[in-house]
């Protein structure tokens, strides 16, 4: 309101005086409207970011890795919680794969070892290191850590489409997390919408139809 006011300082100054019962504003009182103004703006602007519909929201806030931390302590408990998640991700993968199936492609890769002249390499050769579900998620989630920081203006829903064969896991969290509103003004504004789309005069449309129309009004 107070920018408003400075907008239109002439014609609300003129308006004022030909009313003339009411008390005219001061230069001083402009002063003070543009002193606060300029203190309101970091909010201002904070929340028309955060209660965007169209665009990310919490996602902007959740890509800044570590140094969205002011505590170390916190990102170390932050650092496990994301490892925890991921080795239940790569547990629960494992598990869908039936010990029939792994004997089934062991015995498929040995018969078609009809060869002896691997036998020598395969005697120098190391045995295969056993991992677990945890030594996993610490790799995926360090060589994660370790990317650049996306450009403020980028996309990181996108980002993670386009990066989901190489961080497979934290793929599945990011889907879990990134698309959660910061906000519930879209929600609210939602219910406004609905509230002026199903009227007593409109009572008989059915929900497919009206959430059809919620969805046009909102998106295109």
């Amino acid at each position: 309101m107070f920018q408003r006011c400075i907008d239109i300082k002439e014609p609300l100054i003129s308006t004022l005086a030909i009313i003339g019962n009411v008390q005219n504003l001061s230069p001083d009182d402009f002063d003070i409207m543009e002193h606060y103004c300029s203190i309101f703006k970091p909010f201002k602007e904070m929340t028309a970011e955060l209660n965007s519909e169209k665009g990310v929201s919490i996602s902007k806030t959740q890509d800044s890795k570590k140094r969205g931390f002011s505590k170390t302590t916190s990102y170390q408990r932050a650092y496990q919680t994301i490892i925890q998640s991921i080795s239940t991700i790569i547990q629960s993968k494992k598990n869908n794969v039936s010990e029939d199936e792994v004997n089934d492609i062991q015995e498929n890769t040995n018969e078609n070892e009809q060869f002896d002249i691997w036998k020598d390499f395969d005697l120098q050769t190391p045995a295969t290191t056993i991992t677990t579900p945890r030594s996993e998620a610490i790799v995926e989630l360090d060589k994660y850590l370790n990317e650049p920081l996306l450009d403020r203006k980028s996309d990181p829903l996108m980002w993670w489409k386009e990066m989901k064969r190489m961080y497979p896991n934290l793929f599945q969290l990011a889907l879990l997390r990134l698309c959660v509103p910061s906000t519930s003004v879209p929600c609210e504004r939602i219910f406004s919408k609905a509230g002026y789309t199903i009227t007593d005069r409109r009572n008989r449309l059915s929900m497919k139809n009206a959430e059809t129309l919620l969805f046009l009004n909102s998106y295109v």
